[in-house]
């Protein structure tokens, strides 16, 4: 089945801390810049407002003040080297990892929404990913790609549903997101092993 259709077949952050920089004053002894961390998700705005303020400040000053000028481009570029050493030492696993709140996210949207349908678009939105680089970092981070986690949700629920309640076999299957009971077969014994009607006989028996 295509990425871009549904996947029946199958806040939070951290604070970033940036450099600690000493204040820097043009002539009116105003200062330009007192920054110790910024806090996502807002860091990347917020260093874009810092650059160009410290940006203005030395056009201000660059015709009374050549020195202050300087300091405050220096300040700048440091900025923008120290975010650019931060993202290239992060490892490439880290890169490609979920963050803990997209995958909670994640997480908590296919569970409630088993018995319905889940589609990559819905998936995607929630975490503002492109799909390719969606389904490299949900391999990465729950070490299989979405459609068979999702897939393997919905034949635990199954399970659940199989020992708790005497629903037979298609009600189960719709409920738990399937077309209709061949499906459910199909899937739950491509995940679980075993026939849907095997492993709830089974299982019934051994807990008798």
């Amino acid at each position: 089945m295509a990425q871009s259709q549904s996947l029946n077949a199958i806040d939070p952050c951290d604070t970033i801390p940036l450099v600690e920089f000493q204040r820097c004053r043009v002539s009116s002894e105003r200062p330009i810049l007192a920054v110790t961390g910024v806090s996502r998700p807002s860091a990347a705005e917020g260093l874009l407002t810092i650059i160009a303020k410290l940006l203005d400040d030395a056009g201000a000053a660059l015709e009374r003040d050549q020195s202050t000028a300087r300091t405050c481009i220096a300040r700048a570029a440091a900025l923008v080297h120290a975010e650019r050493d931060r993202d290239h030492r992060a490892p490439a696993h880290a890169r490609c990892a979920l963050t803990a709140w997209q995958m909670n996210r994640l997480t908590a949207f296919i569970e409630a929404n088993l018995g319905g349908d889940i589609s990559i678009e819905d998936l995607t939105g929630l975490v503002r990913m492109s799909t390719g680089h969606f389904f490299r970092s949900f391999k990465r981070s729950f070490g299989e790609p979405p459609f068979s986690f999702i897939a393997r949700r919905r034949m635990l629920r199954a399970q659940e549903m199989m020992l708790s309640t005497d629903e037979p076999l298609c009600q189960i299957a719709l409920a738990c997101g399937l077309c209709d009971q061949s499906h459910f077969t199909r899937v739950f014994r491509r995940v679980i092993g075993e026939s849907p009607n095997a492993w709830r006989r089974r299982v019934t028996a051994a807990r008798c």
